[in-house]
């Protein structure tokens, strides 16, 4: 959902990005033909420029087949917050056109 460290830690992922990359291309090595899809959420309020950044270059690397972009909504009656929508329009163009 995301490629970097911090934001994965923040959404209680368990694993690394460098992990999953490793991942991904051991199954590449195992099984050459394989489809790789992936999804990525953008919009945490967690995730600066940078971090996105990060995402960008990770998806770059694993090069996958296809990506899943969902993104960060409000949810009503919540306490949690997302980026801006006009931030959030501007990062889902740059991940569709890997």
């Amino acid at each position: 959902q995301s490629g970097n460290n911090t934001v994965l830690g923040n959404i209680n992922k368990k694993y690394t990005a460098q992990q999953y990359l490793e991942q991904i291309n051991t199954f590449k090595k195992v099984f050459p033909h394989i489809t790789i899809a992936t999804n990525v959420e953008v919009g945490f309020i967690e995730e600066n420029k940078d971090q996105f950044f990060d995402t960008i270059t990770l998806i770059r690397n694993i090069s996958p087949n296809e990506i899943y972009i969902t993104q960060k909504e409000n949810i009503p009656n919540s306490d949690e917050i997302h980026l801006p929508d006009d931030e959030i329009l501007r990062r889902v163009p740059v991940l569709s056109e890997i």
